[in-house]
């Protein structure tokens, strides 16, 4: 049997590429109770995401807690960030943005946080802070940017601006040629704008 901390950290590598949350979880739990591993915060940051991806909330709250005090300060970002995704799976949806804008504050590199801190916002019914939020993020740049111009362009949906909404679209699509969503999208809101005339 695989032992070392190398070959489990391969097993759960392999088991969340396909998507294998239960093999995960256990992998995550061998990898924690080995000596070697106990300061690995990042492997509890990720067991912490797949616990709250297998909806035992409680067990990440409790591992949250336990690691708080101890964090490194470069993993303070991804702790505020899993805090966040565990509060968003709560419905407290005002922590989960608190959390996710102060994680954008120490790693603002990708946006990646503001964009979670706007579908906070959004889930709070809060849709102008969600598109100031989400532009923010979208300026800042980063790998996700075609999410977040997928984001926008729901929450101008949601704020019937169909034409600002279409030219979001059609900036995901120019940046992800196989996005079929936001082609549905695109031609929906031509159907809309139509109408409108």
């Amino acid at each position: 049997m695989m032992s070392s901390i190398n070959d489990l950290l391969e097993l759960l590598e392999n088991a969340e590429e396909l998507d294998q949350l239960a093999t995960a979880r256990h992998l995550y739990e061998m990898i924690l109770v080995k000596d070697e591993a106990d300061e690995n915060y990042a492997a509890t940051l990720m067991y912490v995401a797949n616990l709250v991806d297998l909806g035992d909330l409680n067990h990440a709250e409790a591992t949250l807690a336990r690691i708080e005090e101890e964090i490194p300060e470069d993993l303070s970002a991804a702790f505020l960030s899993q805090r966040g995704d565990l509060q968003s799976h709560r419905g407290n949806y005002a922590e989960a943005e608190k959390d996710y804008r102060e994680a954008n504050k120490i790693d603002s590199n990708e946006g990646e946080y503001l964009v979670f801190a706007a579908q906070a916002a959004f889930q709070q019914g809060q849709v102008a802070r969600a598109e100031y939020l989400i532009r923010e993020a979208i300026a800042i740049g980063g790998e996700a940017l075609d999410e977040a111009y997928g984001n926008l362009a729901g929450y101008l949906v949601a704020q019937k601006r169909y034409q600002e909404a279409k030219v979001c679209y059609e900036k995901v699509v120019s940046l992800d040629s196989d996005n079929d969503h936001a082609r549905e999208w695109i031609e929906d809101l031509n159907r809309v704008l139509k109408l409108q005339v």
